[in-house]
């Protein structure tokens, strides 16, 4: 299956209606991907590479025009995709990451961590790819285990915990908006 080329290059700003649909495309593969991975770790066929999930995705690791919140959402859910591409290799389960291995290890040395948490996730990554190129299939380090479980609570649960705590907040908000009213309109009727 053919790269689904996108029209947006990472850099220069989104400017037309499809580059803005180009950012939201690869948005909507992490959630996509996200999805699938709370329910099953990075070992899901769900993840239908080269189909489904088809952007070059270490094409998006370097610094961009988006604000803060949306280059990190961008490249640290681009990094967990690449870290399941290997996974589905590592289980046999996809060959997928093979033929782009190389434009991958470009991409790798592009990303430029914005903190703590995205350096280790790109080391996690780096250490995920030389496992994909020199080691037998199925026989993963313990240290790239316990790093990718690492991804999967830190960027991937988190992700729908820090959204749940927003939905809650709002909601708070919400409740306590509507007391407010409510008691202002009782203290109108009472006058």
């Amino acid at each position: 299956m053919e790269l689904r080329r996108l029209n947006w290059k990472v850099d220069q700003e989104p400017q037309s209606a499809q580059d803005w649909i180009d950012v939201q495309s690869i948005e909507k593969d992490i959630l996509l991907a996200y999805h699938q991975m709370i329910e099953h770790g990075f070992c899901t066929p769900e993840l239908d590479w080269g189909h489904a999930l088809a952007i070059p995705y270490w094409e998006y690791l370097k610094p961009t025009f988006l604000n803060d919140f949306q280059e990190g959402f961008m490249h640290e859910g681009c990094c967990v995709l690449i870290l399941a591409m290997a996974w589905s290799k590592i289980h046999q389960l996809s060959w997928y990451i093979d033929r782009h291995v190389g434009p991958i290890e470009k991409g790798l040395e592009t990303f430029v961590a914005m903190n703590d948490n995205q350096h280790r996730l790109h080391n996690a990554l780096c250490l995920a790819v030389s496992e994909v190129k020199g080691k037998a299939l199925i026989d993963a380090s313990a240290r790239l285990r316990d790093e990718s479980n690492w991804v999967l609570d830190e960027f991937v649960d988190g992700y729908f915990v820090s959204n749940t705590r927003f939905i809650e907040h709002k909601k708070l908000r919400a409740d306590q908006f509507k007391k407010s009213v409510n008691s202002k309109k009782k203290a109108e009727e009472r006058k």
